[in-house]
C-alpha cells in the first residue's frame, strides 16, 4: 500500500511540473476595438507572466463604407507601464479588413498595453483584438 502511494505521489508531482511552464505563461485577453479618428485609443493596462507577448486583430470597416478611406492599415504600439515613464516597445501595423498578428520577443513579464490609431480618413474601424503570451 506504502509503494502504491508513493507512486501515485511520484506521477503527480511529475505530471504538476509537466504543467507549470503552461500555467506559468497562460496570460491572454480578449476584447473589442473601434478607432474613429487619428487620435485613436489607448487599451487598458494588462499582466503577462511570460517574456514573449503577441497581438491578433480581426478588424472591419463599418457596414457601407469604403474598406480603405486613405490607408488599408491602422498602427499598434506596444508599451510597458512603469512608475515614472513606460517604455515604447515597438509599433505594427495591421490590416483594416484581415485579420493579423504581430510578435515582441524577449519583453519580460511585466505590466503593458497597447495603443491603437490611424489616419484620419472618417472611415470607422472596428473588431476583435487578443493579446497574448506566446
Amino acid at each position: 500500500m506504502k509503494k502504491k502511494i508513493n507512486r501515485i505521489l511520484s506521477i503527480s508531482a511529475f505530471c504538476f511540473v509537466l504543467l507549470l511552464p503552461s500555467l506559468a505563461m497562460a496570460s491572454s485577453y480578449v476584447s473589442t476595438f473601434s478607432i474613429l479618428t487619428s487620435s485613436g485609443f489607448k487599451g487598458a493596462t494588462r499582466s503577462y507572466d511570460g517574456s514573449n507577448l503577441g497581438i491578433t486583430t480581426y478588424g472591419k470597416t463599418a457596414d457601407g463604407q469604403s474598406a480603405y478611406g486613405t490607408s488599408s492599415i491602422f498602427y499598434i504600439a506596444l508599451y510597458r507601464d512603469n512608475t515614472w515613464a513606460d517604455d515604447h516597445i515597438g509599433t505594427v501595423t495591421h490590416s483594416r479588413t484581415a485579420d493579423s498578428t504581430s510578435k515582441w520577443s524577449s519583453v519580460g513579464k511585466g505590466n503593458y498595453y497597447f495603443t491603437f490609431w490611424k489616419n484620419d480618413d472618417k472611415v470607422y474601424v472596428k473588431g476583435t483584438v487578443g493579446m497574448f503570451n506566446y
